[in-house]
C-alpha cells in the first residue's frame, strides 16, 4: 500500500507499508530505502510487514513510526543501512513496542568518530544528544 504523509516542514514523504498476511512483526527501513527494494521483498516473503519510505531526515523516520504504528499493532523493529543506521540508533527511544534496531554499516563510533555530515538538523539534535561530533 502506498502512502504519502506529511513531514514536519509539511513536504511530503511517500512510501510503501506492504502488509503480507499473518504477519508477525513491522520492520521500518531506515534512510533511503528505495535503494533496497530486494530487503522489503525477502522480508514479506517472511511474514514481516515493511515500511519504506525516501527520507533521510531523522523527524521523518518518526512520522513513518507513528504512521504505520497506527495501522497495526505489531512488534517492531528498525532497520537502518549506512547514515540510516545511526538515525536508527537515535530513533529508537522514541519507538514503542520496539522489539530491535538492526544495522548496516552504520558509523561504528558515533561519539568520537563520523562516517560525514548527517545533514544539518539532525547534527543539530545529535550534537545536543552528546550522539555526535563533528
Amino acid at each position: 500500500m502506498r502512502f504519502n504523509i506529511k513531514s514536519v516542514e509539511k513536504l511530503p514523504i511517500r512510501g510503501n507499508l506492504d502488509v503480507p498476511r499473518g504477519a508477525r512483526a513491522l520492520v521500518i527501513l531506515v534512510g533511503r530505502s528505495f535503494f533496497f527494494p530486494w530487503i522489503a521483498e525477502v522480508l514479506c516473503e517472511e511474514r514481516f510487514a515493511v515500511c519504506r519510505f525516501d527520507s533521510d531526515k531523522l523527524d521523518d523516520v518518526r512520522a513513518a513510526v507513528r504512521y504505520c504504528q497506527t495501522r497495526m499493532a505489531l512488534p517492531t523493529f528498525l532497520f537502518g543501512y549506512a547514515q540510516g543506521g545511526d538515525m536508527a540508533i537515535v530513533a529508537a527511544e522514541d519507538v514503542l513496542n520496539l522489539r530491535g534496531v538492526v544495522t548496516w554499516s552504520a558509523a561504528a563510533r558515533m561519539i568520537t568518530r563520523s562516517p560525514g555530515p548527517p545533514g544539518a538538523a539532525a547534527s543539530a539534535e545529535w550534537s545536543a544528544r552528546a550522539l555526535w561530533r563533528s
